[in-house]
């Protein structure tokens, strides 16, 4: 198996466990936590996002990545950036599905989905690239 499609199976696996933060949290903070579920959303997509980011890290990317403090807060900080992209991807078909009839959780599920290549792509290019 190429290099890459190992690299874009881990980023799978490790979006797939953000999946999991991020709907557990959404659905924690809206049913048990009395939160409007967009107020939720904004909380569980951090969450995710930070485990994403440190799984990544670690396992995904450990051999693109420069090592040193300095370092480290400059790919999370650029992660940070590239999400912000995917997020508003998300948010808006978690916005507009919800909207339109689609249960909360369904219309998040969809906007990670449809996110997932554009994140890898940025994730390669801009935020463990060497």
């Amino acid at each position: 198996m190429l290099k890459s499609s190992k690299r874009f199976i881990k980023f799978a696996i490790v979006g797939f466990s953000g999946i999991i933060v991020n709907e557990g949290l959404l659905f924690l903070l809206t049913e048990f936590g009395s939160l409007f579920y967009l107020y939720s959303s904004i909380i569980a997509i951090e969450a995710s996002v930070l485990s994403n980011f440190l799984l990544n890290d670690v396992w995904t990317f450990n051999d693109r990545r420069k090592k040193g403090k300095k370092n480290f807060l400059r790919r999370l900080f650029n992660w940070h950036i590239t999400r912000s992209i995917t997020i508003g991807v998300n948010f808006l078909i978690l916005w507009g599905l919800t909207t339109s009839g689609t249960h909360y959780l369904i219309s998040n599920l969809i906007g990670i989905i449809v996110a997932t290549g554009l994140a890898y792509f940025l994730s390669f290019k801009l935020v463990w690239k060497i």
